[in-house]
C-alpha cells in the first residue's frame, strides 16, 4: 500500500524553502539526502484497458537503475493518494521500452493485469522527465519521504509541467501524515494535488 500527499507548487522559492525548512532538517536522516533523475514510461493495451481497469503499469529509470511498477485501487482525499502499489527491480533495460505482464509473475497482481489486459500487447502510452529532490524523515512517530519533483509529463496531446511536493509515509500512520502535510501547506500556502502525475498525464492522450 502507497501512501503519500502531494501539492502544487508555484515556484521554485518556495521548493526551496521546502527543502531547507529548519523543522524538516532537524529530523531529516543523515544520509537520505538525494537528488533523482527520473525518466518514466507508462504503458497501456491499444485500447486503454489497464486505465479502463483502474491500473497503471509503469517503467521508471531512477539514475542508473530499472523498476517497473503496477498501481491499482487508488483512493484520493485532500491530496492524500491511498493505492496498492507493487514495485520490482529490472535488470534489463531492453523491458524499459518493451515491458510484459510476466514481469509480475511472483507477485499478486499478475492475474488483474492478465485479465485487465486480455492478451493485448502493452505499449507507450505517456512519459515523463523529471528532477526528484528528496530526503527522509524520522520525527519518533513516524518515517517519511519529503519529494520535491520538477519536470513535465509528455503525452501525445502535448506537455504539462511537473512541479510538486510529495510526503509519502514508510513507517506510522496516516494521522501523523496529514498532520505534518498540514503543516507546512499554511507554511508555505500550498494547494493539495488530488491529481496523480499518471491521471494529469491521461488528460493528455
Amino acid at each position: 500500500m502507497e501512501i503519500e500527499l502531494k501539492y502544487s507548487l508555484n515556484d521554485e522559492l518556495t521548493a526551496e524553502r521546502i527543502l531547507n525548512d529548519p523543522g524538516l532538517r532537524k529530523i531529516k536522516e543523515l544520509g537520505s539526502e538525494n537528488t533523482v533523475k527520473m525518466l518514466s514510461i507508462y504503458f497501456d493495451t491499444i485500447d486503454n484497458d489497464l486505465a479502463n481497469s483502474g491500473m497503471a503499469y509503469r517503467m521508471r529509470k531512477e539514475n542508473d537503475k530499472l523498476q517497473a511498477t503496477v498501481k491499482w485501487d487508488g483512493t484520493v482525499e485532500n491530496g492524500k493518494h491511498e493505492r496498492e502499489e507493487v514495485n520490482l527491480s529490472v535488470n534489463d533495460d531492453v523491458y524499459l521500452e518493451n515491458p510484459k505482464v510476466e514481469l509480475f509473475n511472483q507477485s499478486k497482481v499478475e492475474e488483474k493485469l492478465k485479465l485487465a489486459a486480455d492478451g493485448k500487447r502493452l505499449i507507450p502510452v505517456m512519459k515523463m522527465e523529471f528532477v526528484r529532490k528528496q530526503f527522509r524523515i524520522d520525527d519518533g512517530e513516524s518515517i517519511c519521504e519529503i519529494s520535491i519533483d520538477k519536470g513535465e509529463i509528455i503525452g501525445s496531446k502535448g506537455k504539462a509541467p511537473i512541479s510538486e511536493l510529495e510526503i509519502e509515509l514508510f513507517l506510522g500512520n496516516k494521522e501523523e501524515l496529514v498532520k505534518l502535510g498540514e503543516e507546512l501547506a499554511n507554511k508555505y500556502n500550498l494547494e493539495p494535488e488530488n491529481r496523480s502525475k499518471y491521471a494529469r498525464g491521461l488528460e493528455l492522450i
